[in-house]
């Protein structure tokens, strides 16, 4: 936990630094230092540190941003600062019709490998990132600013310090970006924290019979059997919402995600499927080498939701969380309604009025009407 100390202290500090400065206290460090009651310029900087665990030194505002790593671009939205988006990876139908600029701004063909000098042709001035090293070497050398996102691995060992983890990164996004989504993520940190204590004041009294064995895929790669595992988000929020992930014990470092045998899947017999980045459930209903497990027995097979971007590693895993904790406890969760939930998620935080018919199709995995 080293690591997420030294990221914390950093944002603790420039987040005391932007609420609390007097007109002579700066707020930033670096080339030049800003005041609260000067404009930014573009030779002011702030120095942070990534959750590479490295000291990051980029402008105070950057003007043009290169959001690569997967949910980057839908962190930028959410903070309200996607208007500085220059560049991203691919997006989803639904980030298209919440932000339409988005079908206007250029598409990076290799995100994980970006083609340096096209990103210096578009005068990119900060890049969301991995923690791979030799990309961020190959940007860094140009002088293109890299801040390594918490997108592959940071290890946590109880529910407090993967909810701490959660927000820390949504705090350096903060940070990277400035007092306005430094405003926004506060507000982002209390509604996860609202949703928390509704979910957990029901599941943490679970007694242990009632806490259901799951089974989490992430993609249709191997036929199913590549799955979160230990340290990974949805083994977070499968925790918190009243269950246990089966393959929570396998460490793959470094990803949280990796590949299991039919085998082991037959020994951990888990009571409930989810399919997180897979738009059918026919290769685990339609296949006979799963007909035996008790979740398929059951019709415990369900797809996890889809919107801006992937509820398993986007802002919207507070969603995941609640959509989880009705799939596993119905009765516990009668009185909520995920329409309802989502509507208001995309008002809080997107700006944008959803119809109830959308919102129904987000939790069907289909694109928008």
């Amino acid at each position: 936990m080293k690591k997420i100390s030294l990221l914390m202290a950093t944002i603790l500090l420039f987040s005391v630094a932007l609420s609390g400065c007097s007109k002579s206290s700066p707020v930033t460090t670096g080339s030049r230092a800003a005041n609260t009651s000067q404009s930014v310029q573009k030779s002011d900087t702030i120095t942070l540190k990534d959750f590479a665990d490295r000291k990051v030194t980029i402008p105070a505002h950057a003007e043009k941003i290169a959001a690569l790593v997967g949910p980057a671009f839908e962190k930028t939205l959410v903070l309200g600062q996607a208007d500085r988006v220059a560049t991203t990876g691919a997006s989803s139908a639904w980030a298209k019709i919440i932000y339409p600029k988005l079908a206007k701004i250029p598409v990076v063909a290799n995100p994980q490998e970006p083609n340096v000098e096209n990103l210096a042709n578009l005068g990119v001035d900060l890049v969301f990132f991995w923690s791979t090293q030799a990309p961020i070497d190959n940007m860094t050398k140009v002088g293109i600013p890299v801040v390594a996102m918490n997108s592959f691995y940071t290890g946590w060992s109880n529910n407090n310090e993967f909810i701490q983890i959660t927000k820390d990164d949504i705090d350096l996004y903060a940070a990277a970006l400035g007092p306005e989504a430094t405003a926004v993520a506060a507000k982002w940190k209390a509604y996860l924290d609202e949703k928390v204590n509704y979910v957990t004041s029901r599941t943490l009294t679970l007694p242990k019979d009632q806490i259901k064995k799951v089974y989490y895929i992430r993609s249709a790669a191997s036929n199913g059997l590549e799955c979160f595992m230990k340290n990974s988000t949805p083994q977070g929020l499968v925790d918190l919402a009243g269950g246990v992930l089966v393959t929570k014990d396998v460490d793959m470092k470094n990803n949280g995600f990796g590949t299991v045998t039919m085998e082991q899947i037959v020994q951990w017999d888990p009571e409930y499927i989810f399919l997180g980045r897979v738009d059918s459930k026919d290769m685990i209903t339609k296949n006979s080498q799963w007909s035996s497990i008790t979740a398929v027995k059951k019709g415990n097979v369900d797809l996890i939701p889809s919107g801006v971007f992937m509820w398993d590693n986007s802002s919207e895993r507070v969603l995941n969380l609640l959509f989880l904790a009705k799939t596993l406890h119905p009765d516990l969760f009668k009185d909520l309604n995920m329409v309802t939930e989502i509507q208001e998620y995309y008002k809080t935080f997107y700006k944008y009025n959803l119809s109830a018919e959308n919102a129904q199709r987000i939790i069907d995995r289909l694109p928008p009407a």
